[in-house]
């Protein structure tokens, strides 16, 4: 299955093509690297959600690009093979739905990948040769230009993805589950959570090797975790602290479990 046909990464991730994209003036994330491009996506995004300020804005905006970062952990287990998610390959354009949520699309210019070696000892090194190139040479200078437009700081900007990438491993494993797609999955997602700090995300701790919590499910069998860093949702206009906020007391934890069960029916 070619990389732009497979369902997940559309679905899932939201990647698309990019000619749509181009027509609603989407902009290449390589834009963002510039402190100007940077604010003026963080204003934007700030202005479409009702958000207090740019910090709200970049938290927001890094949760969002762990899209891609998930897409690329995906093709490299499941496609055994390393996509071209450069910030120059890709664009970005925020809008805000009829629904009145602002979210933000990613499209891919030209979808292009490279097959992993065959011999697993040379999978291995090339594994790290992959998350080199996309977190140490892409995704740290980006994570870097948002928290300096917005004055977050920048782990909070990495703590964004550890516990969604820790679920979707997850989700995906039990949806192959007893299969040697799992088991490549899981070792793939170990190496990752291994990975040196410093080298790879420029970082004194991996932002991936943090503990998981789990929580009692929103939805009965349905895996629920703790979030690494707290999202700001609570400085977005008219809404609170989730249910998954690692700033909550299990008092607070509880009272939003109740709140939520109760506004979707899922007693």
């Amino acid at each position: 299955m070619k990389l732009n046909e497979d369902p997940y990464l559309a679905e899932n991730c939201g990647l698309a093509g990019s000619e749509a994209l181009l027509e609603v003036g989407a902009v290449p994330i390589s834009d963002l690297l510039q402190p100007e491009a940077a604010g003026e996506a963080l204003d934007r995004y700030r202005e479409l959600a009702r958000a207090e300020d740019r910090q709200v804005a970049a938290s927001f905006l890094s949760s969002w690009f762990g899209n891609v970062a998930i897409a690329h952990q995906y093709t490299l287990s499941v496609h055994d093979a390393a996509p071209d998610f450069s910030l120059d390959n890709l664009l970005l354009h925020i809008r805000r739905t009829e629904e009145g949520r602002t979210v933000i699309d990613f499209g891919v210019r030209e979808w292009r990948a490279e097959a992993a070696p065959a011999d697993e000892q040379q999978r291995t090194a090339w594994l790290v040769r992959q998350w080199q190139a996309f977190y140490g040479e892409q995704v740290r200078p980006l994570m870097q230009s948002l928290s300096s437009a917005s004055g977050l700081p920048i782990g909070q900007t990495w703590g964004q993805w550890p516990s969604r990438f820790f679920r979707e491993i997850y989700w995906l494993c039990e949806a192959n589950k007893d299969s040697l797609l799992s088991q490549r999955l899981q070792e793939d997602y170990r190496l990752l959570r291994e990975a040196d700090a410093i080298r790879i995300f420029g970082q004194r701790r991996n932002p991936f090797a943090v503990r998981i919590h789990r929580l009692k499910p929103l939805v009965p069998g349905r895996l629920t975790v703790m979030k690494s860093a707290c999202c700001q949702f609570h400085r977005v206009e008219g809404h609170d602290y989730c249910y998954t906020c690692p700033r909550l007391k299990p008092e607070q934890r509880e009272r939003e479990y109740e709140q939520y069960i109760t506004k979707f029916g899922l007693r």
